[in-house]
């Protein structure tokens, strides 16, 4: 097995991976040793006629189809690891070339985080924190004071935390795999046509109500996709330059402040999730006291 990469500009790397006619060889062999066992021929016990008669009742694109299932995951993830690469999606697998008694090709999409240099980000949460206040500057005659508005400590805290996200998604230079990006429009256009269809509509009259074409619909989605990305990418890398950590026991706190059961044994079986959930606050409560 041979494989080679090449990194595209937006961050998509593609992969090209050989395999040599002798590997895929071995592998129908052993899918067609494993297949006979279940072939049924009369006059003989199931499994036990001659391989060379019970290979003739065997249907070779089911055997390739297994050849298939079986060497690319597995040389993919080999390939993966002799690249030193950290995926953060499915890949995009496409066959090339499968022709008997010559190397198949197999090529695959997939991308890594973007890495962001961040140096900065303490001046630009400053900048966006100044701006917050110009805008929240009361002139007489033009509006009512501020501090007049029906809003409570922790709306207020949210508005202005809004504020520091959208200047920072806003000025950072950072760009998001198109991999990346499509893999979760497709997502969530999916599930938007589910829903549709359970009401009895199609993805023409939902975006007709909204004043939009179905391709403006899908652009809107992929801005959203990219903004939601972008963020989370900028507060990773925050975090890490603040050294944002989880220990045990505050995944256990939080889990503590579950009353239901069931969900406490949901929860603990999602740590990691836990996990992600309480660094992305305890960054955000950094970046409102920096």
């Amino acid at each position: 097995m041979n494989s080679t990469i090449k990194k595209q500009d937006d961050g998509t790397i593609e992969m090209t991976v050989t395999i040599p006619w002798a590997e895929v060889e071995k592998s129908y062999k052993e899918h067609v040793d494993e297949f006979i066992k279940h072939v049924e021929i009369k006059g003989f016990r199931k499994g036990k006629a001659p391989k060379e008669l019970a290979e003739k009742q065997l249907d070779r694109d089911k055997v390739y189809q297994e050849v298939i299932k079986h060497l690319i995951p597995k040389l993919y993830a080999e390939s993966i690891k002799t690249h030193n690469l950290k995926p953060i999606v499915t890949p995009d697998i496409q066959l090339t070339k499968a022709k008997e008694k010559e190397p198949w090709e197999f090529t695959a999409l997939t991308c890594e985080q973007p890495v962001i240099g961040l140096d900065n980000y303490k001046k630009l949460i400053t900048e966006a924190k100044g701006d917050l206040k110009k805008d929240e500057l009361w002139i007489p005659g033009k509006s009512d004071k501020p501090q007049e508005k029906d809003e409570n400590a922790d709306q207020k805290r949210q508005r202005q935390m809004n504020v520091v996200l959208e200047y920072l998604i806003k000025n950072v230079d950072i760009v998001i795999p198109h991999i990346l990006i499509q893999a979760e429009v497709e997502q969530r256009l999916s599930r938007l046509l589910d829903e549709l269809q359970k009401l009895g509509l199609t993805i023409d009259t939902y975006a007709k109500s909204k004043g939009m074409t179905p391709d403006i619909v899908r652009k809107q989605h992929e801005q959203e996709v990219t903004n939601t990305f972008k963020l989370e990418f900028i507060l990773e890398t925050i975090a890490d330059k603040e050294g944002v950590t989880v220990q045990d026991k505050d995944i256990d706190e939080l889990i503590a402040k579950v009353t239901d059961k069931e969900e406490q044994e949901s929860l603990t079986k999602n740590k990691y999730y836990l996990a992600s959930l309480i660094r992305r606050q305890k960054t955000l409560d950094r970046l409102h006291a920096l």
